[in-house]
């Protein structure tokens, strides 16, 4: 490879210790000449001209070994309706999918907003209607509409963004009073 002189810094040399380097694609360690390149690249050699193989930082590549590890997806919560929210007769429901495992689970609301960050999940907010009765009921004529059908058409709204939604909330009464 060609690097001019302003696109590199080095050579130094690797000795071990609390910047220990490994070659990149066998994961041994490295003594010898490296140099750096304007992209914070590790290469060995004393100039560009006589890199061979890349190299990497041994405290580097222990965190994403144990970033790899960590469970980024959403974690699952079960939520239940707290006497406030039966006072202001509704409360909001967050749900997330993972888009590899098409898995639907219901989180918080602080979940939620994280999710949203990370790549690979939907995530979506509906208006959860507690007050009763949960059936439609027709008075003089006139049909009241229960929380189902009100849950009905929140999750019908919410099935648009994120499909599969209406099949995970089978139990449109759950929590109605």
């Amino acid at each position: 490879m060609f690097l001019p002189k302003s696109k590199y810094k080095g050579p130094f040399t690797a000795t071990g210790g609390d910047e220990e380097l490994l070659v990149k694609s066998t994961l041994k360690p490295y003594r010898g000449e490296y140099i750096i390149t304007y992209k914070n690249q590790y290469f060995n050699g004393a100039t560009p001209q006589e890199a061979k193989y890349e190299l990497i930082l041994k405290k580097v590549h222990l965190e994403k070994e144990e970033n790899k590890n960590k469970h980024k997806g959403p974690q699952q919560t079960f939520i239940v309706p707290s006497e406030a929210d039966y006072k202001n007769k509704y409360f909001d429901r967050h749900f997330a999918k993972d888009l590899r495992s098409k898995k639907i689970v219901e989180i918080t609301l602080k979940e939620s907003n994280r999710l949203k960050k990370v790549p690979g999940n939907i995530t979506v907010s509906l208006q959860w209607f507690l007050e009763g009765p949960a059936k439609d009921t027709e008075y003089r004529g006139y049909i009241y509409y229960g929380a189902e059908t009100r849950n009905r058409k929140s999750v019908s709204e919410a099935t648009k963004v994120m499909k599969g939604l209406d099949i995970f909330l089978k139990d449109l009464g759950e929590f109605v009073k």
